[in-house]
This record gives structure tokens, sequence and C-alpha cells, in this order.
């Protein structure tokens, strides 16, 4: 359609177009809320639970883990695996969060795949490459659980940020 028309003070009838950059905005939704709170704003709290409860599990990992690694607590295996199993699930649940909540689902699929491959990098380690090449895999099981760590970060920023434009929107 036409343009709408705006008031201008300074200028001629006083009435001008609006820029293009204005109509092209969307209108700004109405956020349901739950007992009075937006939804949003106790996902963005829950999502900052979840993010320093993953900071915590991801310490406890890497430390557990290199300790195994190195031989300084083998019996802790057990305890690495249900750690790591509440660990990835955690950030399962971030992303899923962040998948309804974010418009683009790259980085909370890519998180899902990336958690998923780390959890059976730890489960399925004891079999692969085993002897002098195991190394391999223990670097492997590393480096995607940093890579998990990680994601997860971007993640919990991301609905953090999303949360922050949802608020200054309404």
């Amino acid at each position: 359609g036409r343009p709408r028309r705006a008031r201008c003070r300074t200028q001629g009838d006083g009435l001008a177009f609006e820029s293009r950059t204005n109509l092209s905005l969307p209108r700004p939704r109405r956020v349901p809320e739950f007992r009075g709170e937006p939804i949003i704003l106790g996902m963005s709290k829950l999502v900052g639970v979840l993010q320093m409860l993953a900071r915590l599990l991801g310490v406890v990992q890497i430390v557990v883990g290199l300790a195994i690694w190195f031989g300084w607590a083998t019996s802790a295996v057990a305890f690495h695996s249900a750690v790591g199993s509440l660990f990835v699930l955690v950030v399962w649940i971030i992303a899923i969060i962040a998948l309804f909540a974010l418009s683009r689902r790259a980085l909370p699929l890519t998180t899902l795949l990336v958690a998923g491959v780390a959890l059976w990098f730890g489960m399925a380690q004891k079999t692969l490459l085993v002897g002098s090449a195991h190394w391999a895999v223990r670097l492997a099981h590393l480096l995607v659980g940093l890579a998990t760590i990680g994601l997860a970060e971007a993640l919990g920023k991301a609905v953090k940020r999303h949360h922050v434009a949802q608020e200054a929107s309404a």
C-alpha cells in the first residue's frame, strides 16, 4: 500500500512521508505472561541458572577428566560419566529453550548435535582405538567437550540478548 503520512513540524504543510526503514519494522508482539511475569523473562532466568550449572559441571568435567587421563583418579570414571551425562542434559535443555526462543535455528541444532557427539564419545571411548592410539580418542573427547561448553555459553548469551531485545520492543 501507500506509505503512511506523519506530522512534521518544520516543513511545508506539516505532512511528510515516513522513511521506509520505519515501515519495515515488525509490530511488537504481545509477550505471553505467567503469573504476571513475561514467560520470556522466566526463560531468561532459567537459562542463566542452567548456564551457571553448565559452567560448574564443565569445570568439574575438565578437572576430573584430566585426572583420569593422567592416572591420578582412575576410580572416578563412573563419576565422570554421571556428571558428563548431567552436563549434556543441561546443555540440551539450554539448546531446546534457544531453539524455541531464537529466530535462527542453526546454533541450537548444532549444539544439540555436538553435545550428543560428546556424550557418545564419552560412552564409547573405551572401545575406540584401543592401544597406543587411544590418546587421539581422549583428545577428541576433550575438544568436543570444550566445544560443547563454548556452544552452551553462546546460546545462553543469545537467549539473554533476545530477551533484552524483546523487552526493549515491548
